[in-house]
């Protein structure tokens, strides 16, 4: 376990006047070892009545220590006619505080995190001195790339403007990702590797294991996943790994890799729910990874506002077109609209394309977003990833949906 045992939430190494120790961003719970607690907080007499306690007491905390996973001691401290429960660990020799319990102790409180001095990409420097922004804002600048184009501009990228001449959206103003995104890479390749794999008899291995929503308990119900990682070709592949890059590391950074896992199999799953709800006698395979990666996009477009996806919009005369940039919230809408007009293609069976499971996947990305947002202000929690290092103290065609 690497996160706070009152809240779940990733803890933050700090340094303080003091030394080193562990902060929960979410609950403010704090954890420090014995020999900070001596030099910051504690007299000696009172560490070792502490420490006495926490060695012959069997009482176990329902918490467990976040550098080794074990459960901590539970210990009573009568101080000012108010008792205060700690949580110690005596194996890592460290004291978990809540929120608020140093203030009960006899010396006051643990030391502040010392201020992080900060350091502003050179573009950043400019757009400060030039006066487009300022330090107060400046949490608005971890949204903002060298490369910002305004809408009829070209974006800098020489990759992102071949995108554009093929039609293909684009992200500017996307968060920094300031992590390596194994996640998402590692679903990369793995998809890539699958579809070489089955690429000589890629319509055998779509028909013995896509979903089909009249057959769907086949193989135990393990189409339900085998389907996502199959697809109908290397067009169909590239573009899912396309929207799975643009969106997937900026998701995996704010979640963590599990709860990245989780909000994709969440949006697998649903995703073939609602298609099978509405073709459960359909005998044509869907396949394709588009159902959880739309709970992705879902996710990406309601938590980062301020990215823009860009468009090259062409118009007869003018083969070059137009660049036009809008806030990720308004291009989702958009995407959902172009879903709700292929739906009413897939009624008339001329879209090919399982729009429904678009749909479905699409609605735990939504949820968890709007949770994100909303639980600090119902719960006080939030569900944000924050580094810490544990070492550190009847269908009958022969054609697919996907």
């Amino acid at each position: 376990m690497d996160g706070c045992p009152n809240c779940g939430t990733r803890l933050v190494r700090e340094q303080t006047p003091g030394g080193i120790l562990f902060a929960c961003p979410s609950c403010h719970g704090r954890m420090a070892g014995l020999a900070f607690l001596r030099h910051n907080l504690f007299s000696l007499p009172h560490l070792n009545a502490i420490w006495k306690q926490a060695s012959t007491t069997s009482k176990l905390s329902s918490r467990q220590c976040p550098h080794c996973g074990k459960p901590m001691k539970l210990i009573m401290l009568g101080l000012n006619d108010q008792p205060v429960e700690l949580d110690v660990c005596t194996p890592c020799q460290q004291i978990w505080f809540d929120a608020g319990e140093e203030e009960q102790l006899p010396h006051g409180t643990l030391p502040p995190p010392e201020p992080k001095p900060q350091i502003f990409p050179e573009t950043v420097q400019e757009r400060i001195a030039s006066g487009d922004c300022n330090k107060e804002n400046i949490d608005e600048l971890d949204y903002r790339e060298e490369d910002s184009p305004a809408d009829g501009e070209e974006p800098q990228s020489p990759l992102k403007s071949a995108l554009g001449f093929l039609g293909v959206p684009i992200e500017v103003d996307a968060p920094r990702v300031k992590i390596i995104p194994w996640a998402t890479y590692s679903l990369i390749i793995i998809l890539t590797a699958i579809l070489a794999l089955t690429y000589s008899n890629l319509s055998g291995y779509i028909k013995e294991w896509g979903l089909i929503p009249s057959q769907w308990s086949r193989h135990y119900g393990v189409t339900m996943v085998s389907s996502f990682f199959l697809h109908a070709g290397i067009i169909h592949l590239i573009f899912n790994l396309y929207f799975l890059h643009m969106v997937g590391d900026n998701v995996e950074q704010v979640l963590g890799k599990r709860k990245f896992f989780v909000l994709l199999g969440l949006s697998i799953l649903c995703g073939d729910i609602l298609y099978m709800a509405f073709n459960y006698r359909s005998s044509i395979p869907c396949v394709g990874a588009s159902g959880g990666i739309c709970g992705l996009i879902a996710f990406y477009a309601i938590s980062f506002p301020q990215a823009r996806i860009g468009m090259r919009l062409k118009h007869r005369g003018d083969w070059c077109g137009r660049w036009t940039y809008m806030p990720a919230p308004i291009a989702f809408m958009l995407f959902i609209l172009l879903q709700l007009v292929l739906l009413a293609l897939d009624e008339l069976n001329r879209s090919g394309i399982a729009v429904l499971a678009h749909l479905g996947g699409m609605i735990p990305g939504i949820a968890w977003a709007i949770w994100r947002k909303v639980a600090p202000q119902v719960t006080g929690l939030k569900d944000d990833k924050v580094d810490f290092d544990p070492r550190m103290g009847s269908d009958g065609g022969d054609y697919y949906k996907f």
